[in-house]
């Protein structure tokens, strides 16, 4: 009609709304269970941590060997007791030693046998070459007696007490009495002693009883078995309850 406009304009599309997912509820994780690799992981570590200590005090240590020998000794013993070793990759406690070049294999084996025999005071007083001799002395002997013992009753060896020995006239002692064992004739009283001895260790390890000796002797008499046990473990044998 005259006038009058007419629109050509689109109307306008109207815009669609798209619905958006539900967020998902975060749901707290339970902390996951340990598992036995890695508890077994920690206790390697552990080791590692202990065996690299033990190694770093007897470095430290060394400087000093009159006065710490002791406290090396005890470190040695518990590498080796314990197989502390193995935890820093080694087969065996010599192949540490000579890979980390810790100890000598012969001198780290005297530090061992010392702080296994011999008291620390009576050790740090005897210092550690004589100390060692007495080891080696109290074990060529055939008598019922310790470093310690030899010590502290005054005992005589060759002329001069055992405190006041030298380590020559101890290990020249020693020689002596291994090479008199040596020559001496096999009494079969003895061999029975001590076969009738070993079968007492036996029965002790046996019937788990820690801390147990059972030692053949000559006395007066004859040859005898002599069994040292703990104060508990000889209740428990009196009472019939091992």
């Amino acid at each position: 009609m005259p006038g009058k406009t007419t629109s050509s304009a689109t109307p306008a599309k109207k815009k669609t709304a798209i619905e958006k997912p539900a967020a998902k509820k975060s749901v707290a994780k339970k902390p996951a269970t340990p598992s036995v690799a890695s508890e077994v992981a920690q206790i390697a570590s552990a080791a590692v941590r202990r065996a690299e200590e033990l190694i770093a005090l007897i470095e430290r240590r060394k400087a000093t060997i009159t006065e710490s020998f002791y406290e090396i000794g005890k470190a040695l013993k518990e590498l080796q007791q314990k197989k502390l070793y193995a935890s820093l990759g080694y087969k065996s406690f010599d192949a540490m030693l000579r890979a980390r070049g810790v100890f000598g294999v012969t001198q780290a084996g005297k530090l061992i046998q010392i702080v296994s025999t011999v008291p620390v005071k009576t050790a740090l007083q005897l210092g550690p070459e004589k100390a060692f001799a007495l080891v080696r002395y109290a074990a060529a002997t055939p008598e019922l007696d310790t470093p310690e013992t030899l010590v502290t009753s005054g005992a005589k060896i060759g002329k001069t007490s055992a405190s006041a020995a030298s380590v020559r006239e101890i290990t020249e002692a020693t020689k002596q009495v291994r090479a008199k064992a040596k020559n001496k004739k096999v009494d079969p009283q003895e061999v029975e002693a001590e076969r009738t001895a070993g079968q007492g260790r036996t029965w002790l390890k046996a019937h788990g009883v820690k801390g147990g000796e059972v030692l053949s002797r000559r006395t007066k008499q004859g040859f005898r078995v002599f069994i040292e046990l703990p104060v508990a473990a000889a209740g428990l044998l009196f009472a019939k309850k091992v």
